[in-house]
This record gives structure tokens, sequence and C-alpha cells, in this order.
């Protein structure tokens, strides 16, 4: 008997079909698998040979038919109408946290800005009367709009208005909450949930539009028309909506994003990366998960620097199979000419997997003047100086902090102030983005490293007590259980895993002109120091909480599009919700 097997590969691009996630794809999936059964269902030999195993649901549980989440109470969700995935409820989580932290910190900005302005009008009020002139008094200055109203929160993909509900009702003094969707069966099942979330209803605005045009039409020219907060939480790519959330975010505004096509953003298919991104992921990444958060600010900042814009990233985290990060947005032109100092290319080996940043552009000081200039490079030789391999060269992607500790400890104060679903998960998570080097960016996976060696991977703390005795900084990252964060040269980590081969020697040599053969050949300029340091604690000997909770239920991860509610109109497309 002769077998054959075809393989399509779902890349986003080549299908008529738009590909929005890893769930739409499984979705796609099992309808293709349920298509071939049926055409080959006529011929028996076939069919003995072609049986597939039953294929699991990526839901995370059974369907229900309304959810109670926080404070917050939906129904509508029955059959997959409108959207809704509990593995999301984190998310939900955090965004009530950093909304509250940035509500506080925000009016404290206010007033403060207020004072100093106040203090340089009565100083040049003062330098008018020295002159004897007699200027008129001083008016109170005009106060921001959300001083008085309280925040203007845009929920711009809402489903079911559950964030929408949650946040009028979890965030106090929050001012207006607008629950947007383009599906009118989510703006009936918002409209219907407003009876159900009597506390917040008054503060939930459901409007029935497209997501960019409602952003574009309050986009400025001042902060009057502008929302203090923008939610983009939808199914696939952020990238189309980053346009008009970056003009129609007010200055110091908070811009939450979500991504959860992380195959695209990973490197699975790096043409879809670049046309949904501006950067080229790079596939077998030993940093993929960080490279992906990374290649997203990235493009939110490209994004914002047309409109004399830029970011500043306070939390940034990847889990499941999604990523989130919050940024707030403000003008300056002058920080603006910075930006290519922000973004860096990586170069990545193509055998054993180190990576170099190579900055795109670069500042420098010539007598009084701040110049900038396009980066210097390549950083690398052509060949690896580990192994000898060529490289692949991905990015750009941001090389700055992605996340401001003072934020995730005020996230961790918060959290332990309140009551969440996702409590232990969340606390796990901040604990370990708040240990992580925020000045470093991606990191080593040890596993990986150890795989292209064929040795046996050491204890982390092992490794970690080396690095620290070697003079160098290291923690651990929150993506990984066995991923580390240096500013240790990749030539030291290297050099620390001879040693440890040393130690423990291969249970067979490695193939002559492989990676681990031309490594190992190079004898390494160090004796790695083994004794433990305080330094090499992690996990919950470090944090006192764990880091790496399992999760809830089984199959914990995408699910399938909701099926919607076609539109009688098209006109309707445009229809925008009376503001």
């Amino acid at each position: 008997f002769f077998f054959f097997f075809f393989f399509q590969a779902e890349d986003g691009i080549r299908d008529a079909q738009e590909s929005r996630g890893l769930g739409d794809v499984y979705k796609r999936q099992v309808m293709r698998r349920a298509c071939a059964s049926l055409t080959l269902h006529s011929n028996p030999l076939l069919q003995l040979r072609l049986i597939h195993p039953p294929i699991r649901r990526m839901s995370a549980s059974t369907p229900k038919t309304e959810v109670r989440e926080g404070r917050a109470h939906v129904r509508g969700i029955e059959q997959n109408a409108v959207f809704y995935n509990p593995v999301m409820e984190m998310n939900r989580d955090l965004s009530v946290i950093a909304i509250q932290i940035f509500q506080r910190r925000f009016a404290q900005e206010l007033r403060d800005n207020a004072v100093a302005k106040r203090e340089r009008a009565v100083v040049a009020r003062e330098a008018r009367i020295a002159k004897g002139e007699t200027p008129p008094e001083l008016d109170d200055p005009r106060p921001h709009p959300s001083m008085a109203e309280g925040l203007r929160v845009l929920d711009a993909l809402s489903a079911t208005g559950l964030r929408a509900f949650r946040y009028s009702q979890e965030i106090e003094g929050i001012g207006r909450v607008w629950a947007n969707d383009l599906d009118p069966a989510a703006v009936e099942a918002i409209e219907a949930n407003k009876i159900l979330n009597p506390d917040g209803a008054d503060k939930v605005e459901p409007s029935l539009s497209d997501a960019t045009m409602l952003m574009y039409n309050r986009r400025g020219p001042s902060d009057q028309e502008r929302f203090e907060v923008i939610d983009l939480d939808p199914y696939g790519s952020p990238g189309i909506f980053l346009d008009a959330a970056v003009q129609s975010v007010g200055e110091g505004g908070l811009l939450c994003v979500t991504a959860t096509d992380l195959a695209v953003l990973c490197g699975n298919h790096s043409e879809v990366c670049h046309s949904q991104y501006g950067s080229m992921s790079l596939r077998n990444s030993h940093s993929f998960h960080e490279f992906a958060i990374r290649a997203v600010l990235a493009s939110v900042e490209s994004a914002a620097n047309r409109y004399k814009r830029h970011i500043v990233p306070v939390i940034s985290y990847q889990a499941d199979f999604y990523l989130r990060t919050f940024v707030r947005v403000y003008t300056s032109a002058a920080e603006v000419k910075m930006s290519p100092s922000k973004l860096a290319y990586v170069w990545q080996c193509h055998g054993c997997g180190t990576s170099t940043l190579q900055r795109v552009g670069k500042v420098y000081t010539k007598g009084s003047a701040k110049k900038f200039s396009p980066g210097t490079g390549p950083t690398v030789p052509q060949e690896c100086e580990h192994c000898g391999r060529s490289h692949n060269m991905g990015g750009p992607i941001w090389a700055e902090p992605t996340f401001d500790p003072d934020w995730v400890q005020d996230a961790i104060s918060e959290l332990d102030r309140g009551s969440y679903g996702s409590g232990d998960r969340l606390e796990g998570l901040l604990r370990l983005i708040g240990s992580e080097l925020p000045d470093v960016p991606l990191y080593f996976d040890l596993s990986m490293m150890c795989n292209t060696l064929h040795c046996e991977a050491p204890p982390l703390a092992k490794i970690r007590s080396a690095i620290v005795h070697a003079g160098y900084r290291v923690s651990q990252a929150h993506t990984k259980p066995l991923a580390i964060k240096t500013d240790a040269p990749s030539t030291l980590v290297w050099d620390i895993l001879r040693c440890h081969v040393k130690d423990v020697p291969l249970a067979k040599p490695p193939k002559q002109k492989s990676p681990a053969a031309a490594i190992l050949a190079t004898s390494p300029s160090l004796e790695a120091n083994w004794s433990r340091t305080a330094g090499a604690v992690s996990g919950k000997r470090a944090t006192g909480t764990v880091g790496f909770v399992p999760n809830p239920e089984p199959h914990w991860g995408p699910k399938s599009r909701a099926t919607g509610k076609k539109r009688s109109n098209p006109g309707d497309d445009h229809a925008m919700s009376e503001q």
C-alpha cells in the first residue's frame, strides 16, 4: 500500500478568507477535515487509512448562557452568537487594575500641570507689571474634561459588553464607557445586558459602528473630543485599528492593546507579520514571545510617530495564546526624533539561535546640539562567532523597557486590595514581570540552548549563580520557566554551558559540523563558579508566589469566531451611535 499526505499552511494571505487568530485557524482545520472525510467515504481502502482521532474543541469550557465576572453579569453568548472567551478573564482583571492606576496618576498629573501653568502665568504677569504695563487679571485655567466628567473610555470591540460593564461598575469615578461593536447581535446583547447591570448601566453607551470610524470622528483637534482610555481587544491582529487609536486617545492617555495572532508574531508567517505590524518575525527564536510583544510596541510607536506622538509602555505581558500591552501616548516632536534609537533589528543565528540587536538609529551630541543618524552595522560577523552559521535578520522591534516597575508594583498592591477571579494567576504573573530586568531586551531560553548542545538541562539556579559570580545581573523571564534575562554577553552564557557539559558529559559526541560540535570545540574562557548565591533564587522561593500557575481548565486556549448577525442594510456599516 502507498500513502500520500498533503499539507497546506495557514498563511493568512493566500486564502480569500481572512485569518484573524489561532481560534479561526483551528476552526477551519476542523471544517477541512470534516469535508475530507465525506469526500473519501466512498473509497473503503482510503477510509481505513485516513481515520482521524476526535478533534477536541479549543474553547475553555462547555457552552454557557450567561456569565458573571467581577461585578458584571451578561447574557447573549449562547451558541457563540456573540463572542466570549473565559480565558480572557485575567486580561480583563488587569485592565480594570491598570485603568484604576491610570485614573489616579492622570488626575494627579492634571493637578500638577494646572499649578505649574498658574505659576508660569503669575511670573509672566509680574514681569509685565515691572515694565509698567497693566495686564488683565488671570483667569482660572479651563479644567480637563475628565476632572469634571470622569474618564471617557472606549471599548472599541465590545462583543457582549462584559468589559465595558466591568469598567463602569468596578472603577470608581469613571465617566462614560462606549461599548462599541460592528455586529448588530453584539449591540443588541449590550442593550439587553444593561438591565442586568443597573449600577453601571447609565455610564455605558452602546454603539453600533466601525471602530476605526468611531475613533477617527473623535481624534481632536483637542482633548475635549478625545478619549482618555482606548481598549483594543480584537479577534486576531490589532494592526488595522492602531492608526485611528493613536490619534483619538488624549494627551497622556492610556491605550490598551491585545493581539491573539501569536502564530504570526512568533515566526510562522513572517511576511504576514510584516504586513500587519511592519516587522519581520523570526522562526525558532529563543525569545519569540517577547519578540512578539516588542514587535507590537514598535508598530504602535510607528503609528504614533506619524502624528508627532510617541508611546511609553507601562505594563506588557504574554500569556496563554495572546499578548497584552498598556502604553501611554504623548505628543512631542522632539521625542519622535528619538524613536529610531528606541527600535532595533534582530540578527538571529540560523544554527545556535543566538540573537544580537542592531539599533535602527543612534543619537549623539555634537557641541551643545543633539544629532541623529542611522544606526551602524551589521553588529555581527558574516558567520556566527559561536557556531559558524549564517544569520537571519528580523524586526524592527521595540528595544526599550516594555514595562514601568512602579506601575507593576502599584498593580500588585491594587490586586491585594480587591477580589479578582484570576487573582492567583495574575499575582504570579505580575511578580514575575516585576522581577525582570527592564533594560534588557529579549532573553535566553536555556531549554533551547541545551537542546542545541544535546546536553542535560542544568538547574536554573546553577546557571544564574554562575552569571552572578561573573559580575552580571540576571532575572527570570515571565514568559517561560527556563528563560533568563541577563546583561551578560552571549559568549559568557555559552561558556557557562560549556563548563556544564564538562561536568555532565554528553551521552554521545555531537555530529560533525553541527552547531553543537562547533560550540563545544571551543574551550570556555572562564571557569564557572557554581556556588549558590542569593541572586540565583527564582520562582516561589524568591517572590513567595507561584509564578507559572497551571491552567484552570483543560483545552485552555482560543475560541472560534462568533457567528454574529448579518446586516440587512449595507449602509449600517457606517451607522454611528448618537454621541
